[in-house]
């Protein structure tokens, strides 16, 4: 007898999310502290959440909808894309990827 895992064989899609800040501006306040007890280079932290969502198939403009009120903010609906907002670019500066990294 043969069983297949149907679901299995479905496309999965994902779609990222990103969020920025990732933390609130007393926590960030907090861990660029804590960094700067380690080394007095740390002058600024910037922090950004990612959003993996899993789908079968493209998400419709309705769904869109849902996940940008589900996971951005009322008050700042702009801080949520689809790009992230977070790039190593400045002379002499190091971004730091925390988590999982889906390719």
């Amino acid at each position: 007898m043969i069983f297949y895992n149907f679901h299995r064989l479905l496309k999965m899609v994902i779609c990222r999310f990103y969020r920025k800040p990732g933390l609130s501006s007393a926590t960030t306040a907090a861990k660029l502290r804590q960094l700067r007890q380690h080394t007095p280079l740390v002058y600024d932290l910037e922090t950004e959440l990612c959003f993996n969502v899993e789908t079968t198939s493209a998400l419709t403009d309705s769904e869109l909808e849902k996940i940008h009120w589900i996971l951005g903010s009322p008050l700042e609906s702009q801080n949520l894309t689809t790009e992230p907002n977070l790039h190593g670019v400045h002379h002499g500066s190091l971004l730091i990827e925390i988590g999982p990294r889906y390719i």
